[in-house]
């Protein structure tokens, strides 16, 4: 019997043949999901935040630029910036970040695997991951002038600026959100943005 091509546009996987087959793919998931946000709050915080003059002093031209909706009377310029395309709306100029997937760097089967007792007299464990994650960011706008401002924009961020900034590791503490994220556990996790862009 000759195979099935799969259907032009969908991405099949095997059944996981193991609970820890699941747990890994549910696991390469949520590490896509953190690192993106992770990426996403790190731009926004040079747009937006707490190092918008920093990257104003570099970049006078961002200075009008927000993250943030804007009502019809504001000065400012929108810039669209998301993980995923449902996130985007149709005014650009835009940010999408998004992944080209997940490579497990971890040695040993369960390299940092730590086990404790509960009060109930059961026992748990947590198993650390370390993988490396490629991240594609398309930049979209109607006119190349803005697009020059956003790639030198995402230059200045990610290469010179990023010492002056939150620095090159992200972890929830510096994010400043807490055990609690859309209403989930995100747990501890780090973020460590490349050292070239």
């Amino acid at each position: 019997m000759a195979a099935i091509p799969p259907i032009e546009g969908f991405l099949f996987k095997s059944i996981p043949r193991s609970p820890i087959e699941a747990a890994s793919q549910a696991a390469i998931g949520m590490v896509l999901d953190v690192t993106k946000s992770a990426v996403q709050w790190y731009i926004k915080s040079f747009i937006d935040g707490a190092y918008k003059q920093i990257l104003g002093l570099a970049a006078p031209y961002t200075i009008e630029w927000t993250a943030e909706s804007l009502d019809q009377n504001s000065q400012m310029r929108q810039i669209q910036l998301a993980r995923i395309w449902s996130g985007l709306k149709a005014s650009i100029p835009q940010i999408l970040i998004g992944d080209t997937g997940a490579k497990n760097l971890s040695t040993g089967y369960f390299p940092t695997a730590t086990a404790y007792p509960l009060a109930s007299g059961e026992q748990a464990q947590q198993v650390g991951l370390h993988m490396s994650v490629d991240l594609a960011i398309h930049l979209a706008s109607t006119d190349e002038t803005t697009f020059d401002q956003l790639f030198t924009t995402l230059n200045l961020i990610f290469g010179s600026l990023a010492n002056l900034g939150p620095g090159r590791i992200i972890t929830p503490a510096v994010i400043n959100v807490g055990q609690a994220q859309a209403g989930r556990v995100v747990g501890q996790w780090e973020v460590r943005l490349a050292l070239t862009f």
